[in-house]
């Protein structure tokens, strides 16, 4: 049936000169020449000496290659192209830029309107032999000479590289380990098994023939000491080249004890990482399952529009028997015990049903399912935990099952090309979001992009120990509001370990975060502790920023409520509040099917509940969207704008609402409040998601959506009729705007979006002020969301509008070709108001010939 106030969709846009963008550097000061020589000549000394000893002990290595190694050159700012110098100096090889934030001022490099803020950075590395290091010495000695030498054509940038360097090494074995969780995954590994599984990533070079020469030098050195190279991915183009390597635990503990074996020093590794790290521990059974609740009537029909990527469901659980489409072409249903099967049904069931004490609709189509975790062989808990298995590669695995899906796999058709959103409510522990992008998230950006598929990946749970800022003895003189600042300072002090795990830092994925809140009742006997109020972030939600401090994550959903226990004993100072090792399946939380006598339930937790709702509402949304094609302006929503409108749409739903206040009132202080909103955003993203206003609209409340494609440095305007009834009177009005898109990727470029899109401030007769989040979070991903609001009385004519315009740049080297976008508006008063906002607009939506300006 349909919605008897449907959203509305805008004629197609008119083509407009584009806009111009924001940015400008900070007046940075850097050491002269004579400084930067006292500072950084012993480190070039050292990266000649190190060379020759390299090219002295090995002169051509086994696979006929003189030896290579990768230098680090760090700057205090930016050179932007330096990459184009870097190709035209033989012996060097571009490899790729990261950024670099909080950079402590000190007296050679500080900003000169603000000597003591932090600076921000470049990592450039590339990789060079003998003849690269003799180039770059030769240049750095023309510096040295003359800082405004006459650099060789093409290579001036390396003269501006110069000025600003703070470092420069060699990539070495700290690189390689720290901070990737390898060093205490070894550690675990060694002390359970005779053999470890780890991952080593490799530099990727772009010719296939010098990938072959890196993976047999891993090999041999492997090989050297007794273990094996059991697989290799090569995923051209996301830039990554990954080999699973097994080894003697004996091995891994001389490693442990001495990093300077010759594995660890090997070259051609970027990184070493563990395996198998994406994984849900099962639930405690120290409480009894709930009896299922009836299933609904009715029987999903047509394609599927979502997928799910996790563990295996129990397919024949009443609530969920004729609703999940299971593809296992690994055939892992064999080996994968009944009881062991909690991730993936819970995760289909939230998607299906939502939570079931609240007696949500059924999805009206089935789920597509592909196991991408299994019972891990690893784990000495019984059960064990379900986790991506430790004989594959994490980003081969998901690769190859997108892939399989949306295109086909072998002589195999596609599994399910209908898919437009992928439900990936597991996460790395071993990867927290620190400075470049995880190869996953890479994965899952370019894949977005090449199929037009919506990512939905949860931000990640953090469940360390909450130390509180209050001694053991005075935990029980808290009140609730006391309770609820101590704890939030203490999870804001240890931000650090608490950030977004991988793959939640992509781009184009969808970043959902959890919200304290589900619909159970806790009992009367519960003994532990909640530490927050409903709707405000779990404090085990892992908080952003992500890539570039973009807003992450970008929304939040309910995520079940997760009471804690006091720390017993005495042998810590202060209060500290626990989580459970395992979960619980008792309330609160959301009550989801599990694993039993085919008919239980259970209730969980976590930001994995909150990313499968969040797919659960874009599934919803899409058949709401299609029947939209039969109204005026509909046929524009063509099925591949599907993905990023339902990105669109599920962020248009999101607002802070009183939870700033809460957050404000418990960490804002006098050093952070001239940019408190943009510091909220790490915990709030861009707010909770209230799910019925994405489904239609009110009398009150008109929401127009609007997709199109943009090629660099084009421009739409659409145009938003405003209510004649509204003018003139003095009342609450909100303009909501949202922009989402899909963007191309430049992997070598450190800002790596390569189409940056963005809205102007709309232009309209409303006096409304920008809420919420800060404008300049707002425009670094690749979400846009802002929100207007105001009081006063308007003085505005019928057939004066609200102007939108939408810009698309080049943001990481050129773009080619269109980016899909979409933009959502919505305008509205307060619930009750006697202005038929709805109507009026609906009314005044034309069909549009877009015009081009002459």
């Amino acid at each position: 049936m349909a919605d008897e106030t449907p959203l509305l969709v805008f004629p197609e846009p008119a083509v407009v000169l584009r806009g111009k963008g924001h940015g400008g550097a900070p007046p940075l000061e850097f050491p002269g020449t004579g400084r930067q020589r006292t500072r950084l000549a012993p480190k070039f000394d050292r990266l000649r000496a190190s060379m020759e000893a390299q090219t002295t002990r090995v002169q051509v290595t086994p696979e006929g290659l003189e030896p290579e190694f990768a230098v680090v050159l760090e700057t205090v700012g930016t050179i932007d192209e330096f990459k184009k110098a870097v190709d035209r100096i033989e012996g060097l090889a571009w490899l790729v830029e990261w950024d670099e934030e909080d950079i402590a001022p000190d007296d050679d490099f500080y900003d000169a309107r603000h000597p003591e803020k932090p600076l921000s950075g470049r990592l450039y590395l590339v990789m060079t032999n003998q003849r690269g290091i003799q180039e770059l010495l030769s240049l750095w000695q023309r510096y040295l000479q003359d800082e405004n030498a006459k650099f060789p054509y093409g290579q001036t940038k390396l003269r501006e590289v110069f000025k600003q360097l703070r470092d420069v090494r060699r990539w070495g074995v700290e690189d390689r380990i720290t901070e990737t969780g390898v060093l205490e995954y070894w550690q675990e590994m060694v002390s359970e098994e005779d053999e470890v599984l780890f991952e080593a990533e490799l530099w990727f070079r772009s010719t296939a023939e010098r990938r072959v020469l890196a993976h047999s030098a891993l090999q041999r050195v492997v090989q050297s000491i007794g273990g094996q190279c059991l697989a290799e991915a090569v995923i051209l183009e996301i830039r990554y080249h990954g080999v699973l390597v097994r080894a003697a635990a004996s091995e891994i503990n001389r490693i442990l004890r001495d990093a300077e074996t010759e594995l660890v020093r090997l070259d051609d590794v970027v990184f070493f990482r563990p395996v198998g790290q994406a994984k849900a521990p099962l639930p405690s059974d120290e409480e009894p399952t709930e009896p299922a609740v009836p299933p609904p009537d009715g029987t999903p029909a047509g394609s599927p529009v979502v997928a799910l990527f996790d563990g295996l469901p129990v397919a024949n659980h009443p609530l969920l028997a004729g609703r999940l489409v299971i593809d296992d072409p690994d055939g892992w249903a064999d080996t994968y015990p009944t009881d062991q099967r909690c991730h993936g049904t819970a995760m289909a069931s939230l998607i299906a049903h939502g939570d079931l004490e609240e007696g949500g609709d059924a999805q009206s189509r089935p789920i597509y399912v592909r196991p991408v975790m299994r019972p891990n062989s690893y784990d000495w808990h019984e059960p064990p935990d379900e986790c991506i298995p430790h004989t594959a590669l994490p980003v081969d695995l998901i690769h190859r099952a997108v892939v399989r899906m949306a295109e086909g796999e072998g002589q195999d058709g596609p599994a399910s090309p209908e898919v437009r959103v992928v439900n990936l409510s597991i996460c790395d522990r071993s990867r927290p979001f620190v400075r470049e992008m995880s190869p996953l998230a890479r994965l899952l950006d370019w894949l977005a992009w090449k199929y037009g598929i919506l990512f939905v990946v949860s931000a990640g749970n953090q469940t360390d120990d909450v130390e509180l800022d209050v001694p053991r003895d005075g935990l029980g003189e808290l009140d609730a509001n006391e309770l609820q600042t101590a704890v939030l300072r203490s999870i804001a002090a240890d931000i650090r370990n608490r950030r977004i795990l991988s793959p939640a830092e992509g781009v184009n994925v969808l970043t959902v975060g959890a919200a304290h809140s589900d619909a159970s009742e806790i009992r009367n006997t519960d003994q532990r502790i909640d530490p927050v109020k409903a709707d405000l972030p779990a404090p085990y939600s892992a908080l952003g920023h992500g890539y570039r401090h973009s807003v992450k994550p970008d929304i939040l959903l309910p995520g079940g409520r997760q009471l804690l226990r006091e720390k017993l004993g005495n042998t810590h100072a202060n209060a500290t509040l626990q989580f459970p090792a395992r979960p619980l399946m008792c309330p609160p939380g959301h009550r989801v099917a599990c694993p039993g006598a085919g008919q239980d339930t259970a209730y969980l937790r976590g930001t994995s509940n909150a990313a499968a709702l969040a797919c659960r509402c874009a599934g919803l949304l899409y058949d709401r969207l299609i029947r939209l094609r039969e109204q005026p302006n509909g046929a524009l929503l063509e099925e591949g704008f599907m993905a990023v409108l339902m990105k669109g749409l599920l962020v248009h739903g999101a607002e802070w609402g009183g939870r700033l206040a809460e957050i404000a009132t418990s960490l804002e202080t006098n050093e952070n409040r001239s940019r408190f909103s943009e510091y909220a955003s790490r915990f709030l993203g861009y707010g909770g998601v209230d799910v019925q206003r994405l489904m239609g609209c009110t009398q009150q409340r008109a929401t127009v959506i609007g997709v199109g494609t943009l090629c660099e440095d084009e421009a739409h305007e659409y145009r938003l009729a405003l209510p004649p009834t509204l003018g003139g009177q003095q009342l609450w009005k909100r303009l909501t705007v949202t922009l989402a898109w899909m963007t191309p990727l430049n992997l070598t470029h450190r800002a790596y979006r390569r189409a940056h899109l963005w809205f102007t401030k709309p232009k309209h007769a409303l006096s409304l002020a920008r809420d919420e989040c800060h404008w300049q979070a707002t425009q670094r991903g690749t979400v846009q969301h802002d929100i207007f609001v105001g009081d006063r009385a308007d003085a505005f004519a019928d057939g004066d509008v609200v102007k939108i315009q939408v810009n698309c740049r080049a943001d990481a080297g050129k773009l080619e070709g269109e980016v899909r976008y979409a933009l959502v508006v919505t305008l509205e008063v307060a619930p009750g108001i006697d202005v038929p906002i709805y109507q009026e607009i609906r009314d005044r939506i034309q069909v549009r010939v877009p015009i081009t300006p002459e």
